[in-house]
Order: structure tokens, then C-alpha cells, then sequence
């Protein structure tokens, strides 16, 4: 395959290229998810916080809120 400036080997990806794309891919994807259960895990502790203020300020309890 040709790139535009004539290069053949401009374009090619070798095998090793790809894996290590694949791992960094991977390693990326676990960072995020743990990322995202910590934050997921600060918004509930944070809507217990709140629903905790609530009873304590003596608000009425709807089924819609957090």
C-alpha cells in the first residue's frame, strides 16, 4: 500500500504495533473503570450525605429524591 507521498511503508502497521496499541487500550479501559466505580461509589455516600441533612432539617421525604 502507497501513501500519498510515495512511501510504502508509510501505512503499514506491523503486528508488534498493533498489540502494543491493544495493551495500551487495555490498560487505559482499567484505569477508567476503576475511576469510574470510585465515582460512582462518591455519589452515593454523597446522596446518603444528603438524604442524612434532609431528615435532619426536618424535610419531607418524596420518593423522587436522592
Amino acid at each position: 500500500m502507497l501513501s500519498t507521498d510515495g512511501n510504502p511503508r508509510m501505512n503499514e502497521i506491523s503486528r508488534s504495533d498493533v498489540f502494543r496499541l491493544l495493551s495500551a487500550n487495555q490498560r487505559l479501559l482499567e484505569r477508567l473503570e476503576a475511576e469510574n466505580t470510585r465515582l460512582r461509589r462518591s455519589v452515593a455516600e454523597l446522596m446518603l450525605e444528603i438524604q442524612a441533612l434532609r431528615e435532619a432539617l426536618g424535610y419531607p421525604q418524596s420518593e423522587s429524591d436522592p
